[in-house]
């Protein structure tokens, strides 16, 4: 059981609840947990806006993303973050014209490496804390052109 599940369990048992499936996660908070400690927090700027580590002061660094931004990830073409440098795999991917939609980051958010054979991201995330993350991600996060 995860630390998301955890917690769930033992409000179901606070509140009287009979299982703790009847528990939506705030997608808000799994988004933190899980995917803002290498995407970073989404923002209301433009989703181009990255900061390459390349030529950026130690410091500074460490509070940069590792993955690219999920700004505007709802319905953007796979790839196309200016200044990230992509894994040999996700451009492949990228290559086949595949856009993250929630099908598509559904299956890749289930086991990223299945998904991507070669990404360098290592995802598993169960059923709820996958539908909390893509409800949350399509309210905040729709790709605008």
């Amino acid at each position: 059981m995860n630390r998301m599940q955890s917690w769930a369990a033992a409000i179901a048992v606070v509140l009287g609840l009979p299982s703790t499936a009847a528990i939506a996660l705030d997608g808000a908070v799994v988004y933190q947990d899980v995917c803002g400690r290498c995407h970073g927090l989404l923002e209301e700027q433009s989703w181009k806006r990255f900061l390459p580590k390349d030529g950026t002061p130690a410091e500074l660094a460490v509070v940069l993303p590792q993955g690219p931004t999920l700004n505007g990830i709802i319905g953007r073409p796979v790839g196309i973050i200016e200044g990230y440098s992509y894994s040999n795999a996700m451009r492949a991917f990228a290559e086949t014209g595949a856009v993250w939609d929630r099908e598509t980051l559904d299956k890749f958010l289930t086991n990223s490496r299945r998904f991507v054979k070669g990404t360098v991201m290592i995802v598993k995330l169960d059923e709820v804390e996958r539908a909390s993350v893509l409800d949350y991600l399509e309210k905040v996060a729709r790709y605008k052109n």
